[in-house]
């Protein structure tokens, strides 16, 4: 929904400055993967963005995520000088990640394997253009024992830092070039979890 903000296709009465400022986004730079919400988009009366962005539902993402993820990957370079993946993690099924509202919820079936996110993650921080990774949508009240936060943390070891430090040496060395300060480095991570 808010990526169809920024596309300019809803908030017709946005406050100013944001109005003028709609359409924030190509929608060739956007690709979206592993989308599961159609039934609670129909339920909650939201449009699709399906036909103005690139859109890859989950089901089409399990027999070839790695082909689906270089194709996304070259349209964004194609379309972007410098682009950012962001991962929401309610893209997962809700037997590999409950720690969010959409695992149990029946408007919102299947998803994707942690193993298949990490192909399309692997993929995206290799591209040269890709210059770095954020996620969201961990909910520490689903998650008392902390299962899911070691699955993250898990996860991001996964990854490796050999692909985050990759996007991260591209991006300081474009900043670098342009005189400005490097990002951020790669540090490794921990979490814990604690219900209350």
């Amino acid at each position: 929904m808010e990526v169809a903000l920024l596309l300019g296709l809803t908030g017709d009465g946005s406050p100013e400055p944001l109005g003028r400022r709609l359409p924030a986004l190509d929608p060739d730079a956007i690709v979206l993967l592993g989308q599961r919400d159609d039934g609670f988009r129909a339920a909650i009366g939201a449009p699709s963005i399906a036909g103005r962005v690139s859109l890859h539902p989950a089901e089409s993402m399990h027999a070839h995520p790695h082909e689906i993820a270089l194709r996304a990957t070259e349209q964004l370079s194609r379309h972007s000088p410098a682009w950012w993946l962001h991962i929401d993690l309610d893209v997962l099924r809700g037997d590999q990640f409950p720690a969010c509202a959409s695992a149990n919820d029946p408007a919102m079936p299947g998803g994707l394997s942690w193993a298949e996110l990490a192909v399309i993650v692997k993929m995206a921080l290799q591209a040269p253009r890709c210059r770095g990774m954020s996620f969201g949508v961990y909910n520490t009240d689903l998650d008392p024992d902390g299962d899911a936060a070691r699955s993250i943390v898990g996860f991001l070891a996964e990854i490796g830092p050999s692909s985050a430090a990759a996007a991260t040496r591209r991006a300081d060395g474009r900043a670098a070039a342009a005189g400005g300060r490097p990002a951020g480095r790669v540090t490794p991570v921990s979490a814990r979890s604690s219900s209350g």
